[in-house]
């Protein structure tokens, strides 16, 4: 998983473009089938989300429609895709890592972890039918 060192100081729209950036270069890994980098990427973004209400800066970004649409996105498809690849990754044979692979390989252990951590920041919410 990737590590986001929340010490650095960097600006709202600064991390809402890196977001933008991850759910983009996600959503074509999993298009080509690599699941593996595309739910890290998912993740990822997923984490930097959760870090931006936190952030000095926020409410410079908080109305804009990128944000907007991003929320809206991971509420309606993402997690869905998330969980789908998820559920992929599980069925995926786990070999045990070479010692110098133990940084960067993908485990059921972590993805489970993951899991469990995106669980916990985006807990179920029945959606409501729309208007109609």
């Amino acid at each position: 998983m990737s590590v986001i060192n929340t010490a650095v100081q960097v600006s709202s729209k600064s991390l809402l473009k890196n977001a933008n950036r991850r759910v983009t270069e996600a959503q074509h890994s999993q298009e080509s089938g690599d699941i593996e980098n595309a739910y890290l990427g998912f993740m990822t973004a997923s984490r930097i989300l959760d870090l931006l209400p936190k952030q000095r800066d926020f409410d410079t970004i908080s109305q804009d429609q990128k944000y907007l649409q991003l929320r809206s996105e991971f509420r309606t498809t993402i997690i869905h895709d998330m969980e789908l690849l998820s559920a992929e990754l599980k069925k995926l044979p786990c070999a045990e890592p070479a010692p110098s692979d133990l940084n960067s390989s993908v485990t059921a252990e972590k993805i489970g972890q993951a899991e469990s951590e995106f669980a916990r920041a985006y807990p179920e919410v029945p959606l409501k039918a729309a208007d109609a």
